[in-house]
């Protein structure tokens, strides 16, 4: 196997930030000081480049001399500290709605979907057709516009 050099393009402050949090964390479940083999900024380098990269994490681990089950439980322990900071759905509406922002950009997974579930044909506009129902029981699909009629009225606002 062949290692090289790389640049990850994160601040440098991002890394002190979570290798900081990584640290609370080791001393709010009492890890004792050298227990660890990667430090908490090593822990927090591994965790940066599998966001930016989302290579494997085992082979991202590896690169930075941690061993597989490790990569896995310090990427978690990175997440885990990282989601703790961050607001709830509910709570970022409502600081929105305090700063009287009439719009919101959510970035994330929200609902999850499978869009590669449906099987498409040639073309991106024909989607194949839903296999035979085994009952014998026959449907008639209508057009996607007659299911979602045009909206009449204006949308409502949030919050006024």
């Amino acid at each position: 196997m062949i290692t090289y050099p790389a640049i990850l393009d994160v601040p440098r402050e991002l890394l002190t930030f979570l290798a900081a949090l990584l640290a609370g964390e080791r001393r709010k479940r009492g890890t004792r000081a050298g227990t660890r083999a990667p430090s908490c900024g090593k822990q927090a380098l591994f965790a940066l480049v599998w966001f930016r990269e989302r290579r494997d994490v085992a082979l991202t681990g590896k690169g930075l001399g941690i061993s597989q089950a490790t990569s896995y439980r310090y990427l978690d322990e990175a997440i885990d500290v990282l989601a703790a900071r961050a607001p709830d759905l509910h709570d970022a509406l409502q600081r929105s709605h305090d700063e009287g922002r009439s719009h919101v950009a959510l970035d994330g997974k929200v609902v999850d979907t499978d869009r590669l579930r449906v099987k498409t044909l040639r073309t991106r506009s024909e989607i194949a057709p839903p296999p035979p129902d085994p009952t014998g029981a026959h449907t008639t699909r209508r057009p996607i516009a007659q299911h979602h009629p045009p909206r009449t009225q204006p949308r409502p606002q949030l919050g006024r």
